[in-house]
């Protein structure tokens, strides 16, 4: 990698961290961390499930359909690019609460809303916001917490509960979706916001930010030696030296010689493995109907695929607690990109053989995608760790962006599930030769 795991500025902290056990802390931030996924991925993806009721209701085209689905992907790339970096300047904890405040209002918001495109869009943009905000500050703070053994484990557990999320919304679709496609965000909405109140009152502030943040020394000293008891870690005599040349929040830090490649490796690996994903996660229940498929067989198919996913991330993060990171990450695009091409020759017109291709790509391609923020974790020191994190998501979500939007005007024109299967596929294979050539 370009730099070490371990940055010159926070090797004591490290040490200190890395020396110690899990204890019951570490795992609080973890779990808070995997909710907070979970809900995101839950509100993003019942956009998704309930669209073909929400068309119905409002008498939508494909292409506006494709611009609802696009919106909250366009926030999340915003608030990954440009907010998320904020929390390498006023902390991990406040933007998290920020964003999961913000998040759970716009989610009860879209169950109320009048009949209108525009403004479905723009809630949806602004929930987006919140989600880029999330998942790279919580990826972060995953990072600052775990042991060094633990790394490659913790933060694709964290990831994992995007896909959980996305899981569960299926079997919870099928059951509210009888009642209103609106009650699926009330749902979601209401249980984000309990999730903040808790956030408020008992997740503690990254002690690396603490580390580096400007302010008084003695008192920041007394912050993170707090800290370190709380996560029975042996306390320190003094606040590491600041990282010379990188600064806070900067897009500049991430393009220093010694960052500048392996930064647009990971750029182009999260665009391309963004643009595929987000079109099994917006379009696929629709493909499922319009190929004749009941919904109720189209909503088991989308959570064979996000079961798959959890499962694969889970067994690379174990594999790789073992081995280096890009080896088999690799390998798990290689196979995903290949079992994408049999199903559009097979997986289209079986529903029994479909369901089994989707546990397997869900299964490959998650494990795969989501080891790359570890990858984007390590990379980079505390002080512009969440800058790093947040434009690999932000400039991402370009692809998951332009991935509904791309879907919607292929089908207009007459595309069926076995072409885009083939067409979103196909840069898999890109992302298969960069990962292997990163050393991580």
């Amino acid at each position: 990698m370009a730099n070490m795991d371990i940055a010159q500025d926070e090797n004591i902290i490290r040490r200190r961290i890395d020396e110690g056990a899990m204890t019951a802390g570490q795992f609080f931030v973890i779990a808070i961390c995997f909710i907070l996924n979970t809900l995101d991925g839950f509100d993003i993806v019942a956009m998704s499930v309930s669209a073909p009721a929400l068309v119905e209701a409002w008498g939508i085209a494909p292409t506006y359909r494709g611009y609802i689905l696009g919106a909250a992907l366009a926030g999340w790339a915003a608030g990954a690019m440009f907010l998320a970096p904020l929390s390498d300047k006023y902390g991990r904890r406040t933007m998290i609460l920020i964003a999961a405040i913000v998040t759970g209002s716009m989610m009860l918001l879209t169950g109320i809303l009048p009949q209108s495109v525009p403004l479905m869009v723009l809630v949806r943009f602004i929930t987006g916001l919140g989600v880029g905000v999330i998942m790279a500050s919580t990826t972060a703070l995953t990072a600052e917490f775990t042991p060094e053994r633990w790394r490659n484990l913790a933060v694709p557990v964290v990831v994992v509960g995007f896909p959980f999320g996305a899981l569960v919304t299926g079997p919870v679709a099928a059951w509210l979706l009888p009642h209103g496609w609106e009650m699926l965000f009330f749902t979601g909405g209401f249980c984000t916001l309990i999730i903040a109140v808790l956030m408020y009152l008992l997740l503690p502030e990254s002690i690396s930010y603490l580390a580096n943040k400007k302010g008084d020394m003695a008192r920041q000293l007394a912050q993170v030696n707090k800290l370190l008891a709380r996560i029975k870690c042996a306390p320190i005599d003094a606040l590491p030296p600041p990282v010379q040349g990188m600064a806070a929040a900067k897009l500049s830090s991430l393009l220093v010689p010694n960052n500048r490649l392996l930064t647009l490796k990971i750029w182009l690996i999260f665009f391309v493995s963004l643009l595929n994903l987000y079109f099994i996660l917006t379009w696929l229940p629709s493909l499922f109907e319009s190929n004749n498929f009941a919904r109720a067989d189209s909503l088991r198919a989308f959570s064979y695929f996000n079961f798959g996913g959890v499962l694969g991330i889970l067994a690379l993060g174990l594999i790789t607690t073992k081995t280096s990171l890009s080896k088999p990450t690799a390998l798990f695009f290689l196979i995903s990109a290949v079992t994408m091409f049999y199903f559009a020759y097979l997986g289209g017109t079986v529903l029994w053989v479909a369901n089994i291709l989707l546990f397997i790509i869900g299964f490959v391609f998650a494990g795969s995608y989501t080891a790359m923020y570890t990858v984007a974790a390590r990379a980079y020191p505390a002080i512009i760790r969440a800058t790093g994190v947040g434009w690999a998501i932000g400039l991402g979500r370009i692809g998951g962006i332009l991935a509904p939007i791309i879907t919607g005007l292929l089908v207009d024109i007459g595309w069926t599930i076995g072409p885009l299967f083939v067409f979103f596929g196909t840069p898999i294979l890109l992302a298969a030769l960069l990962v292997y050539t990163i050393d991580a």
